[in-house]
């Protein structure tokens, strides 16, 4: 319990630099991110009830076969328009892009909170620091990023109102839900986005969808 207290609270103070460094070095605002969120919803749902080769370019693969796959953990209303988001918030994991992510090419993985981690090869752990606390540095960070580049996620939280069949099926009922998304993409030190941003999770269905988890730990700044 004290250990995710203080995780809890290291996370308080981290997030929202990274939220400010991520707005300022993509020149957008929150608001825009919002928006384009919104945009992502209302476009990516209605294909939802008719997967195509078209989600592939919006849609993380791993999510993508958990929805496709029958039954589906996505459970689909008639109808669901988002009418408004909230950046909830913004994660970065340096050193690591998913596309061909091999977890064995690294040696170590650190995270200052829950909201910054770190993915490190043999040459980078700085052997000259004790239980590899060179990698929490901001110079060691610098440095691996400017090699390797960095994946960023953000999460979404939208309001949206959705239609589903009463009992009967002859009418429709409109509700107000909240669904939360994660957004993710790859780019590099000068923020220069290779692929754009893809989906990552839906309301928790890959539970943050964290490819690089399996990279070995050590300690964990809390």
């Amino acid at each position: 319990m004290p250990g995710r207290i203080a995780r809890a609270a290291v996370s308080l103070l981290t997030e929202p630099m990274l939220r400010s460094y991520l707005l300022k070095g993509l020149a957008v605002s929150q608001g825009e991110l919002e928006t384009g969120a919104i945009t992502a919803y209302n476009t990516v749902w209605p294909m939802l009830h008719k997967p195509s080769d078209v989600l592939t370019d919006r849609v993380e693969p791993t999510l993508l076969r958990e929805l496709t796959a029958p039954p589906g953990k996505l459970q689909l209303p008639w109808s669901s328009e988002a009418i408004n988001a909230r950046l909830n918030h913004v994660s970065i994991i340096v050193g690591a892009e998913r596309d061909g992510f091999d977890h064995t090419a690294f040696s170590r993985r650190v995270s200052v909170g829950d909201h910054l981690h770190v993915v490190a090869k043999e040459g980078e752990l700085g052997a000259n620091h004790p239980h590899h606390w060179h990698l929490y540095t901001a110079e060691a960070m610098r440095g691996i990023m400017a090699t390797r580049g960095f994946t960023c996620q953000i999460g979404i939280r939208m309001r949206c109102e959705e239609a589903l069949p009463v009992q009967d099926g002859s009418l429709l009922e409109y509700n107000h839900v909240e669904k939360d998304w994660v957004f993710e993409a790859y780019l590099r030190t000068d923020f220069e986005m290779e692929n754009g941003w893809v989906i990552c999770d839906m309301d928790g269905i890959m539970e943050g969808n964290r490819f690089w988890l399996d990279v070995n730990t050590t300690t964990t700044l809390n």
